[in-house]
């Protein structure tokens, strides 16, 4: 899904395919995938505002708390040569 996307992109402006490397892709993924824990969090906390059954919003809560501890951005990837001569 991810690839179709970035696909899409490029097709629509050719300047992303210069400013797209390893170390963008990464940075972009990761925040992608915290947001969307944070995401279930705050659903969470909407879900118990607007009167949620109980059940519901713990199961739901557990998850969003459980996505958030074990989010881990991982290793930095490493800049080839291009990429260095770039900055």
């Amino acid at each position: 899904m991810r690839q179709r996307l970035i696909d899409r992109l490029k097709a629509r402006n050719p300047r992303l395919n210069r400013a797209h490397n390893p170390v963008s892709r990464w940075t972009v993924t990761h925040l992608i995938r915290l947001v969307n824990a944070e995401y279930v969090c705050f659903s969470v906390l909407a879900l118990y505002v607007i009167g949620g059954s109980d059940w519901l919003v713990d199961v739901l809560f557990v998850i969003g708390m459980l996505l958030l501890l074990t989010w881990q951005p991982g290793e930095v990837p490493a800049a080839t040569e291009s990429q260095r001569s770039m900055r």
